[in-house]
């Protein structure tokens, strides 16, 4: 049956299960289909690497401080912040760490932190984007990797799918979080993989074969697309060979507006 749709309550026992016997179920089964239904994959196609795989580094997004340091919103951007440190520790343990900064004075903040924390900087990166916040991964850079070499996803990012009216000079603001990937593939070479449907990172998930998603907030980006026309476009770009839909996204970010 070609028809993948579940529910989330489908889902649930197999997330459920360790990582690692999910992830042999999952490949088993695709394997056995793609046998059957599905094309082999080019051996220079590229594929969103699952979070598993060998990473160079992970990249966070820095908030330097927009409130007077003594006022409540000052107080909880240096506890947020304080956390923001805390994690970076923990990541270099195993892996580099890239720091979106939008200015000389974020990353100069970010450095007196992470200074002050003693955290080696030689194994942390600062990249200067348009706009910089914790949903990096929303917007990208998603990188995807033909086993050979890195590329990046280019998706159209429509800022949530928010009504401009609704959000009005946010919307400028928001929308320039998508220069951050076509930026960084070109500073570096890399080829970028060019989708046409709306997709946010962090609305989905990926084995090595599959991809799951939010099919309420997958239709809701794509006006005008048909739910075979997004999966379509979704397994090419994404370079996968089965799709898993969710009913609908968490209740605290439902389509059209973001959590918080």
């Amino acid at each position: 049956e070609n028809d993948f749709t579940l529910s989330r309550s489908t889902c649930t026992g197999l997330l459920k299960r360790p990582a690692m016997t999910q992830k042999l179920i999952l490949t088993t089964m695709l394997s056995l289909i793609s046998l059957l239904l599905l094309p082999t994959a080019a051996a220079d196609d590229f594929s969103y690497t699952p979070e598993w795989e060998k990473q160079e580094s992970v990249w966070l997004g820095w908030m330097a401080p927009s409130e007077p340091p003594n006022s409540p919103g000052g107080q909880l951007e240096a506890a947020q912040n304080q956390v923001r440190v805390q994690l970076i520790s923990e990541l270099l343990r195993g892996s580099r760490v890239t720091l979106l900064v939008s200015k000389a004075a974020d990353e100069a903040h970010a450095r007196q932190m992470l200074v002050a924390a003693k955290l080696p900087l030689e194994r942390i990166d600062f990249f200067y984007a348009p706009v910089s916040d914790p949903f990096v991964r929303d917007a990208g850079p998603r990188f995807a990797s033909n086993g050979k070499e890195l590329g990046v996803l280019d998706i159209p990012w429509p800022c949530y799918g928010y009504d401009p009216q609704v959000i009005g000079a946010y919307l400028a603001e928001c929308l320039a979080r998508e220069d951050t990937a076509n930026r960084y593939a070109q500073e570096r070479s890399l080829s970028m993989v060019k989708g046409r449907a709306v997709s946010e990172g962090g609305a989905l998930d990926a084995t090595d074969t599959l991809l799951m998603g939010y099919l309420d907030t997958a239709m809701q980006r794509n006006p005008g697309m048909t739910q075979a026309e997004i999966e379509a476009d979704y397994l090419a770009t994404y370079g996968k060979q089965k799709m898993i839909w969710l009913s609908r996204s968490p209740v605290s970010d439902r389509p059209g507006q973001k959590a918080g």
